[in-house]
């Protein structure tokens, strides 16, 4: 992992070496991903997979000291988990992160009014995430006062695919790689035969669904293209106009087949290069 310019690896490994987390997030990979990224950092961690299961979680287990919360899950949302979680007084109160894949000025106060502490914009490198954590956690960096990336400034223009994503925030490990990959192309895979089958049926609320559930995980995979695939389609389907949808959809298998090249196909990608 590389050093940050506020903090490195074992600056943040001896300040969050012991700590407590609860992931929420409906899809496994992106739990996968979190679970194994707090890991190297010593951080114990358990999971859920939506709101009503994060309230179970804190009931049964008081020590948690904070919290990576998904927004949009079936069941029980994290703005309404959030909400849940502040109003029990008799509950330890720990620090709650939102993570989310579409940030917007207006979605930041809804985050903040709801009483979440902070937010962390998806895909994230694993310093800008360990900021973020020690930072809510009023743990301070040594020389802290660097910057960090803007969730709401211009940014460069990404590639379709990139690697190196993945490859950071899982150490490079081959082992890893390969599990997470294949458990993101298996479900990516069935779901673009439920996208074709909703477009043929109409269905915008199921392509709605099928389109959210992989947008932020196919970000943290690196897989931009994928990614913004996604979300132009569950921007139409909100919008209830799905004209044009086919198309998108025909893309995604050659997204997918970089997915598998990368991380499927023989020996691993080779690691992203260091920038200076």
């Amino acid at each position: 992992m590389k050093a940050s310019s506020e903090g490195s690896f074992k600056d943040y490994q001896a300040l969050l070496h012991g700590k407590r987390a609860l992931v929420v997030d409906d899809d496994d990979v992106n739990r996968h991903i979190l679970s194994d990224l707090l890991a190297s950092a010593e951080i114990q961690t358990i999971s859920a997979r939506d709101g009503l299961e994060a309230l179970c979680a804190l009931e049964s287990d008081r020590h948690i000291d904070i919290v990576l919360m998904d927004i949009h899950m079936p069941r029980m949302d994290g703005y309404e988990a959030t909400k849940r979680i502040r109003a029990q007084v008799d509950l330890f109160q720990p620090r709650i992160i939102a993570l989310t894949g579409f940030v917007t000025p207006e979605g930041m106060q809804r985050c903040l009014e709801c009483g979440m502490d902070d937010f962390q914009a998806k895909p994230f490198t694993p310093d800008e995430l360990f900021m973020k954590i020690a930072k809510a956690l009023r743990l301070a960096l040594p020389g802290s006062g660097a910057t960090t990336r803007s969730p709401s400034g211009d940014s460069p223009a990404k590639p379709d695919f990139d690697p190196g994503v993945l490859q950071d925030l899982l150490e490079n490990d081959a082992v890893e790689l390969r599990q997470v990959a294949g458990k993101f192309v298996s479900a990516a895979e069935v779901s673009i035969e439920g996208m074709r089958a909703a477009i043929a049926a109409g269905a915008v609320d199921a392509l709605r669904d099928l389109s959210h559930k992989h947008k932020s995980s196919a970000a943290m995979m690196g897989a931009h293209r994928f990614s913004a695939v996604c979300a132009e389609m569950e921007k139409r389907c909100r919008a209830g106009q799905i004209e044009g949808c086919d198309a998108l959809i025909e893309e995604l298998p050659a997204q997918l087949q970089l997915i598998r090249q990368a991380f499927l196909d023989g020996d691993p990608a080779p690691p992203s290069p260091v920038k200076p």
